[in-house]
C-alpha cells in the first residue's frame, strides 16, 4: 500500500494501468481480503488482480514462478516492482524476470522498491521506502559492457548512457544533474558510438588520426569524477579498450584497429585494417602522402614481389624513378606478406566465389 502511495506521489506517469499482486496460498488467505479493497480505493482507475504463485521450496516451483510472473508482463510495458513482502529468494527472482523482459519484451523497469521496516525511525515510527533501481542498473550496465568488450557492440552502452546513467550523476540532487554533466555524458556516448562505427566501418583516416579515441579519454576522466562509484570500475575498462590506441596520428593505430577487430571477431575488418596498414606504414616511412599517394606505394609492392620471384616479367618502363625509391624501401618479405594478407581479404570480400576453399574458419 505505501509503495503505491509513493508511486502515485510521480504524478500521472506514476498511476498503473494493473496492479498484480503475486499470492502464496497462505498470504491469499490472511491478507488478499483486506488488501484488495484498500489498493482498490487508491486506484480507482487501476485493475487490482491477485495472482496465484507456489512457496518456491523446491526448483520447480521457482521455475513456476518466473513463468508466471513473466506472462504477466506485455511487451514495451513499464514496470515497477515491490519487493517488501516476500520470501528471500523472489526479489533475487523478479531481478531475473526484469532483465529477462528487458531483452525479450522491451520493457522498461522504473523502480524496484523496498519498504525497509527495520530501518524506520524509532521515534516517528516511519519507515523509508527505499528504491533498489540502481540494482538493475548496474545489471544493465554490465551486459552492456560484456557486449562491448565481447562483440564490440555499442548500441546498449550508448542507450544506457543518454536513458539511465544521466539519472544517477553524483551531485546529491535528488539524482538530477545540471547542464555540464549532461553534455559530458552526451558527447561520451557519441563519441563512443563513433569509435566503434570508425572500426566497423573502416574508417582508416579516421582511426589513425586517433581524434575520436582522445575525445573520449578526455571525456571518460572527466565522468570518472561524475559518477556513483559501483560505475567507476566500468569505465575504467572502457578506458583500458581503447588504451591501445595513441592519442595523436600514428600508422600504428590502424594495426591495433586490426588487433581490437581480430579480438571481437570481426574478422573482414581485422584484415583491411592490416593490409591497409600495410600501405600506411610504407607511405609514411617513404615520406609520402597515405592518401594521395596510396597507389602508388601500393604498385612498389606489387612490382617488388616480382621483382624477389621473376624478374623477367617486369616491363622496365612501369619502375619510374618514384616508384623505384620506394621498392628500395621495402623491408624484407614485406611483399610476400602483403600478398598473403590480399589474398585473404579477396577471398572475404568476394564472398569465397573466386574458387578459393570454402572452409569459413580459414
Amino acid at each position: 500500500e505505501a509503495s503505491i502511495r509513493y508511486l502515485c506521489t510521480q504524478g500521472k506517469k506514476g498511476i498503473p494501468d494493473v496492479v498484480y499482486i503475486l499470492l502464496t496460498e497462505k498470504s491469499a488467505q490472511v491478507h488478499w481480503p483486506d488488501l484488495k479493497p484498500t489498493l482498490e480505493c487508491i486506484l480507482p482507475q487501476s485493475r487490482v488482480l491477485g495472482v496465484s504463485i507456489l512457496d518456491g521450496k523446491t526448483e520447480e516451483e521457482i521455475w513456476h514462478n518466473f513463468s508466471v510472473v513473466y506472462d504477466l508482463i506485455e511487451e514495451g510495458d513499464n514496470i515497477s516492482f515491490d519487493i517488501t513482502h516476500a520470501f528471500r529468494y523472489l526479489p533475487m527472482l523478479m531481478l531475473s524476470v526484469g532483465q529477462y523482459a528487458v531483452f525479450l519484451k522491451n520493457v522498461n523497469i522504473k523502480n524496484i522498491t523496498y519498504g525497509s521496516w527495520e530501518g524506520r525511525d524509532i521515534e516517528t515510527n516511519v519507515a523509508p521506502i527505499i528504491d533498489l533501481l540502481p540494482v538493475a542498473q548496474i545489471q544493465n550496465w554490465s551486459y552492456a559492457a560484456g557486449s562491448f568488450l565481447k562483440e564490440g557492440s555499442v548500441s546498449m552502452l550508448s542507450n544506457l548512457c543518454k536513458q539511465t546513467l544521466g539519472s544517477i550523476i553524483k551531485e546529491g540532487k535528488n539524482n538530477n544533474y545540471d547542464t555540464g554533466e549532461e553534455e559530458r555524458l552526451r558527447q561520451f556516448s557519441v563519441h563512443l558510438d563513433r569509435l566503434v562505427n570508425e572500426r566497423r566501418s573502416c574508417r582508416g583516416r579516421d582511426v589513425v588520426s586517433s581524434a575520436t579515441a582522445f575525445q573520449l579519454w578526455e571525456e571518460l576522466g572527466a565522468l570518472r569524477k561524475d559518477i556513483l562509484p559501483a560505475y567507476g570500475p566500468i569505465l575504467d575498462r572502457i578506458g583500458k579498450e581503447i588504451e591501445i590506441f595513441s592519442n595523436r596520428d600514428d600508422y600504428r593505430n590502424a594495426y591495433n584497429a586490426a588487433l581490437w577487430c581480430y579480438e571481437k571477431g570481426l574478422y573482414p575488418q581485422c584484415i583491411t585494417f592490416l593490409l591497409e596498414g600495410m600501405v600506411t606504414k610504407l607511405c609514411v616511412e617513404c615520406g609520402l602522402d597515405p592518401v594521395v599517394d596510396r597507389d602508388s606505394v601500393s604498385e612498389a609492392i606489387r612490382l617488388t614481389r616480382i621483382k624477389n620471384t621473376n624478374i623477367s616479367e617486369i616491363d622496365e618502363s612501369e619502375i619510374t624513378p618514384e616508384i623505384e625509391a620506394i621498392i628500395e624501401k621495402v623491408p624484407p618479405k614485406f611483399e610476400s606478406l602483403f600478398k598473403a594478407i590480399a589474398d585473404i581479404r579477396n577471398d572475404i570480400n568476394h564472398c569465397g566465389f573466386r574458387g578459393e576453399d570454402g572452409n569459413p574458419n580459414k
